[in-house]
């Protein structure tokens, strides 16, 4: 556990994780909930010297739904300050609608159904400009575009897209992806 002294005040980190490996059907994928888990494991193990305190949050498989997903942004934005580190995790699908828009595909997500049943790039940079404090985004949506829907963008070039968007000076996000364009 971190001590504190003198000095400026330690940040305090607050992790949202989701990984999803239990989709239904063709789906499925073998390893995102596990990464997910240690993801978080190593963070709490690691984190005790550089934060006052680890505040967890993980969503793994039936519990990664959209709402859930929802309500663990909207927990960030409430218990964040300016002095905290935010890291979101995600680990799982993405997909594209027919517009070409980016998804995060929770366990709940329809493929068919994007818009009422994901997470939009749009709902994710909006959450994440309204957390205080600095944030770290890591995306493990290596199959981004696989559903299906307008193949005219690669699948790769919305994920830059959304990257590129939140490493602005407007979002100020630090970014990192397991695939990029």
């Amino acid at each position: 556990k971190a001590v504190e002294g003198p000095g400026p005040r330690l940040p305090d980190l607050y992790v949202l994780a989701v990984g999803v490996a239990d989709y239904p059907g063709p789906l499925r994928l073998a390893y995102a909930d596990q990464d997910a888990e240690t993801f978080v494991t190593t963070l709490q193990t690691a984190g005790g010297a550089l934060f006052r305190k680890t505040e967890v949050k993980l969503l793994t498989n039936q519990q990664a739904t959209q709402r859930e997903m929802l309500r663990g942004l909207s927990w960030l934005r409430r218990e964040m300050t300016q002095q905290d580190i935010c890291v979101f995790f995600f680990s799982g699908h993405g997909a594209k609608d027919e517009a070409s828009r980016f998804y995060l595909v929770p366990v709940d997500g329809d493929p068919q159904e994007l818009l009422a049943t994901g997470l939009s790039d749009t709902q994710l940079k909006d959450a994440l400009a309204a957390i205080p404090g600095r944030i770290l985004v890591l995306l493990d949506a290596c199959h981004a575009g696989a559903a299906g829907g307008d193949r005219r963008k690669a699948p790769s070039v919305l994920t830059d897209d959304l990257v590129r968007d939140l490493a602005t000076d407007d979002y100020g996000v630090v970014v990192m992806c397991s695939s990029m364009g």
